[in-house]
């Protein structure tokens, strides 16, 4: 679409790290534009000021970073070619480096011919559960087993990896006049 390449190459001409989603919502006719610095801490500051400045839009919800989402969002492609439901996924903390999060993600059907694959939908299941800012700041590296590698007292559901890491996804968000917006 001609105005999505438009805003597209406007994003690149404020920095070449930003891009976007968009999200129609027919039910309250509404559009929810997100800013991402595609993971990128460093230009996070960028993504922020540029919502900060944008217009109040009738109709429109800007929003600076990807924000969590359900664990399967915008990954039924990817659980088809694996046969495998990332709400299937449990997880522990690899303890040998402390300050540091490292996360090892287990599941039955990993094998070294699908290694790849089910780890790319254990990186995004990951990711949507956390959002673009937590992911980005929280993780420092993910590993895939299988789940006969695991030692069971230790596994949790990787759909309890926020609250295990102490982040509650909040019910308010700011918008860009700077008030605070109920989600609820």
């Amino acid at each position: 679409m001609y105005w999505m390449d438009e805003l597209n190459m406007h994003l690149r001409g404020c920095s070449r790290h930003l891009g976007f989603t968009m999200e129609f919502h027919k039910k309250n006719d509404s559009i929810k534009l997100t800013i991402t610095a595609q993971g990128k801490i460093e230009h996070f500051k960028k993504a922020e000021a540029l919502v900060a400045a944008a217009p109040v839009m009738q109709g429109w919800v800007l929003f600076a970073l990807e924000r969590p989402r359900e664990i399967d969002f915008l990954l039924h492609e990817q659980m088809k070619k694996t046969c495998v439901d990332p709400r299937e996924f449990c997880f522990c903390f690899d303890k040998s480096i402390l300050a540091e999060t490292n996360l090892i993600i287990y599941h039955s059907m990993v094998t070294e011919d699908n290694m790849e694959l089910i780890y790319d939908l254990a990186h995004e299941a990951v990711y949507n559960l956390l959002g673009e800012r937590n992911y980005a700041t929280e993780i420092n590296s993910i590993e895939l087993a299988n789940l006969s590698m695991a030692n069971d007292e230790e596994l949790i559901a990787l759909e309890m990896l926020p609250q295990h890491l102490g982040l509650q996804s909040s019910g308010v968000y700011v918008d860009n006049e700077g008030n605070l917006v109920s989600l609820v």
